[in-house]
């Protein structure tokens, strides 16, 4: 291809990328325009829409007002309502706002009245779980319901009275719901924005318009989620159709709002503007190219007289006429390239003969270097020996033969030394890496002997951690209470899983009497996990058991412990402490809970319950403090459940606590079995909650039953 043809090419899509550019900077700017046009279509629809929707809202709201404040049905809605009182009542309220509807509802959601004509087919303004949480929030709730499939309306309801105001008396009005359609407000809204309004459901279909066969034919189908402003083609005509999504009290979407306005006219005008504009630009550009063209073959028109001149000296023609003989300076000028020219070629031909001889010592150097790298390489690694073997393989693939060297152009020639000094640099640089591979294969023989040689000390200290732990864990377990108190009066089963080799919670029972009538109960939770905690659980232990024998109620020996772990507490811990003493005669049960979880109360006859929270702290964080104590009485077969904290706070893959209410509901559903089933049915029951997640405090759970002598046996 001729320079000049490619030039002309280069020029007309050099003129064709900035026509292009240019179109494209029309084109954002277009967008850009419609963009915000559109945003202030869809601004201005919904600031008209929630305009006529809150004008809606306050005259419902005003009815409302109107219906309530009447004497007469404040005297209704205290008793149960009489239908036909409240048929007057509402009748007369509609006589001025004849198109609303209103529907009176008893607080178990039934529909006392209804001014509707088919209530039967249309239903309730709201459903018995819309009353339920209406009355529950005791705020009124207001906006766009969608009644059914082809029915939408503006709702507004409220209850009557406050929340937690009591039971209401059996037909009593709790609610009132107040509603109008939706047509009346488009046919607002149509007015307001001079053109056709319509309202379809999330399925896109119509439900009310302003013009419903105009509305179906705009072909929306689904697309009816997003606010969006879009651009219909119907019968020849042109309609700015513009979606904004509707949604109910709860921000859930509920329908669109759909706006038709009539653009045939300015669509016409602005297709025949476009058309204008681009006819220009295109008959410029074709203009621009013509002259473009002519220019550049003018200009090189010198060029190619010159490039034929060369040609003839190739050729060995030297007397080919290239200019006029007129023209002396250029003839002179020619001779003097061809001389140029014949002198250039053997100065090629020597650089080709000095080259060749470079090339074949250089080859040499190479092979004997590659050579001595390979026997270096065979010491190292079997990975680092690889990499090496295979840069040096790379090297030699690209190495090129001495007969295509020789045939190479002469400007390779001309640049001394570069090929051979690449490739020279090449090997340097593969030694280099070979030297720095066994330097680091040395060290890390050296670190590996090092590491070899600590995890060999760590396996032994950590095999003799464990052999401790371990003892400690049968330690820890041999202080706890291994069998049942030795009396018919009352039966206590334990279960404790330590979330590490020894943990920090305990329990114990014990009878304070040679008589075995009193017994002493205790479940506490030490901070923190691990041996520390285990040891202060162990101090904790004995010094409440040898209290107790000596100071009887509760209180006192709460008071007397928390003072004894106060003392030399450099490591402030504190422990958790629920103690209780049980009358296996009378059944009356004292206990003081210091900071801990409060146990659960099951009676042989009702449901389970929490005992109520004292306001008590741990022991061991401030000494001189007093503890309330509780009191309740245990009947034949009531039963109580100790447990700790890392049962409520046990914690599932996502995060969320067990908690005391899914403990209550647990317990409820195993109250009739026996207390190790129980308690097995409760840590089965965490462990599917945990879902496989790791357990992060220890559990402990202690349940006792009393069965007074002469009562009727219970399960144990």
């Amino acid at each position: 291809m001729l320079l000049r043809t490619r030039l002309i090419i280069i020029s007309t899509l050099v003129l064709l990328l900035l026509l292009a550019a240019f179109s494209g900077v029309l084109w954002m700017r277009d967008a850009h325009f419609n963009s915000r046009f559109n945003g202030e279509v869809l601004q201005s629809q919904r600031f008209a829409w929630e305009k006529i929707r809150g004008e809606t809202q306050e005259r419902l709201a005003l009815s409302h007002q109107q219906l309530v404040s009447d004497p007469a049905f404040a005297r209704l809605a205290r008793h149960a309502a009489d239908s036909t009182q409240l048929a007057t009542l509402i009748e007369g309220l509609r006589a001025g706002f004849p198109e609303i509807r209103v529907d009176v509802f008893g607080a178990d959601g039934s529909v006392l009245y209804s001014s509707a004509v088919n209530l039967s087919e249309s239903g309730g303004l709201l459903d018995p779980g819309a009353i339920a949480a209406l009355l529950g929030d005791g705020k009124a709730v207001a906006g766009l319901t969608q009644l059914s499939n082809k029915e939408f309306l503006f709702v507004r309801a409220q209850p009557l009275g406050t929340p937690g105001s009591g039971k209401r008396a059996p037909g009593a009005i709790a609610a009132v719901a107040l509603a109008v359609e939706i047509l009346p407000a488009l046919t607002q809204l149509r007015d307001s924005l001079s053109g056709e309004v319509a309202i379809h459901n999330l399925r896109g279909k119509l439900v009310a318009g302003t013009k419903p066969a105009l509305m179906n034919t705009l072909g929306l189908g689904t697309a009816v989620r997003t606010e969006r402003v879009t651009r219909r083609e119907v019968d020849g005509r042109t309609y700015l159709v513009s979606v904004l999504p509707q949604f109910n009290s709860e921000q859930r979407p509920l329908a669109a709002l759909i706006t038709a306005r009539d653009i045939t006219d300015l669509a016409r005008a602005d297709a025949s503007f476009n058309t204008r504009i681009g006819t220009v630009t295109l008959f410029f550009g074709i203009a621009l190219l013509i002259l473009m063209a002519l220019y550049l073959r003018a200009s090189l028109d010198p060029l190619n007289r010159a490039l034929r001149a060369l040609d003839a000296l190739a050729r060995g023609d030297t007397s080919a006429q290239v200019v006029d003989e007129s023209e002396a300076e250029v003839a002179d000028e020619a001779a003097r390239i061809v001389h140029g020219i014949s002198v250039l070629r053997e100065e090629v031909l020597q650089g080709h003969m000095l080259r060749d001889e470079r090339l074949r010592a250089r080859q040499q150097q190479e092979h004997v270097i590659r050579s001595r790298l390979r026997e270096l390489a065979e010491s190292l690694d079997a990975q680092s020996r690889e990499e090496i073997l295979r840069e040096l393989g790379a090297l030699e693939a690209e190495a090129q033969p001495p007969a295509a060297q020789a045939t190479t152009t002469a400007n390779a020639a001309d640049i001394p030394g570069g090929a051979e000094a690449n490739d020279l640099a090449a090997l340097a640089g593969v030694l280099g890496r070979m030297t720095g591979l066994i330097a680091s294969q040395q060290h890390r023989l050296l670190d590996l002997l090092s590491e070899v040689r600590s995890a060999a000390e760590a396996k032994a200290r950590l095999a003799g951690l464990q052999q401790e732990l371990e003892v400690a864990r049968q330690m820890q377990a041999a202080i706890l209470p291994r069998v049942a108190p030795a009396s018919e009066q009352v039966r206590v089963a334990a279960l404790m899983i330590p979330a590490k080799e020894v943990g920090g919670d305990f329990y114990d029972y014990f009878f304070l009497d040679s008589e075995w009538r009193y017994l002493g109960i205790v479940v506490a939770d030490v901070s923190g996990k691990g041996v520390p905690a285990a040891f202060f659980m162990a101090v904790a232990r004995t010094l409440l058991k040898s209290n107790a024998q000596f100071l009887r109620a509760p209180a006192d020996c709460v008071t007397q412990l928390n003072n004894l772990l106060c003392a030399d507490n450099d490591q402030m811990m504190f422990v958790t402490v629920f103690y209780g003493v049980l009358d296996l005669v009378t059944g009356r049960f004292e206990y003081v809970n210091a900071g801990h979880n409060p146990p659960l109360l099951i009676p042989a006859q009702g449901e389970a319950q929490y005992l109520p929270k004292t306001k008590a702290m741990a022991l061991a964080v401030m000494e001189d403090i007093s503890f309330p104590a509780g009191e309740l009485t245990l009947g034949p077969g009531d039963s109580l459940l100790f447990y700790t904290d890392g049962i409520t706070e046990a914690t599932s893959t996502d995060g969320e606590l067990y908690g005391e209410t899914r403990l209550l509901h647990t317990l409820q559903a195993c109250a009739g079995a026996d207390m190790p089933a129980r308690n097995e049915a409760i840590l089965s029951d965490i462990r599917r909650f945990e879902r496989g997640a790791m357990q992060a405090d220890d559990i402990t759970c202690v349940s006792l039953v009393y069965r007074p002598a002469g009562s009727a046996a219970v399960q144990a």
